[in-house]
């Protein structure tokens, strides 16, 4: 009868041992990369818990940009949507000479011809806006905007659901958008924006 009791016991802590490897790996997250091909659209769902808010950070590249030009873009986005991070919610650094020198001057911050459309089911469009190249597009606290305009004193539930579109106008030139969303919990929420 000892036997038994042991097994079960022995299998959880085989399993423990197993597993326990897994356990201390971290996990790194970076910003979703999306191609965007000519005079056409790419759109993601999104859906955000209730009673939680969301962030989210976009930046337009051209489609023929330097990997290393990409990988840095991508590394200080991760850096800046990272909760815990110093540069959390806070703007880009400044792009290094290296890096500078791999933009051509015409495309650097300027217009993409690529727009940014966020939008929640039955109301207004709550962001429409042209890229421009390299310049991140923040948007802080989605479900707090997509209820302003609201009447004042009627509970009315978050829509959970936000549509999240990248319309490029380009005839002659794809786009590679990088967009990352940080949910954030009501709670715990101003002390990590604190640094910002």
């Amino acid at each position: 009868m000892s036997a038994t009791r042991q097994s079960p016991t022995m299998a959880a802590f085989l399993l423990l041992v197993a597993i326990s490897p897994l356990l201390l790996l971290k996990s790194y997250a970076y910003p979703i990369i999306t191609d965007v091909e000519m005079s056409s659209t790419k759109c993601f769902n999104f859906n955000v818990p209730d009673d939680d808010d969301a962030h989210m950070v976009f930046i337009a590249l051209p489609d023929n940009v330097d990997d290393e030009v990409e990988d840095w873009f991508s590394t200080q986005m991760h850096d800046m949507t990272r909760k815990g991070s110093a540069n959390f919610m806070k703007e880009l650094p400044n792009v290094s000479k290296d890096i500078h020198n791999k933009i051509s001057d015409d495309e650097y911050n300027g217009r993409s011809n690529v727009y940014l459309k966020l939008t929640v089911p039955k109301r207004p469009v709550l962001r429409h806006q042209m890229f421009m190249w390299y310049a991140p597009v923040v948007v802080m606290n989605v479900v707090k905007a997509s209820q302003r305009g609201q009447k004042k004193g009627t509970k009315t539930q978050p829509p959970g659901g936000y549509s999240v579109c990248f319309e490029n106008k380009n005839s002659q030139q794809g786009v590679r958008v990088l967009f990352d969303v940080v949910l954030m919990s009501d709670e715990g929420q101003d002390e990590e924006l604190q640094n910002k």
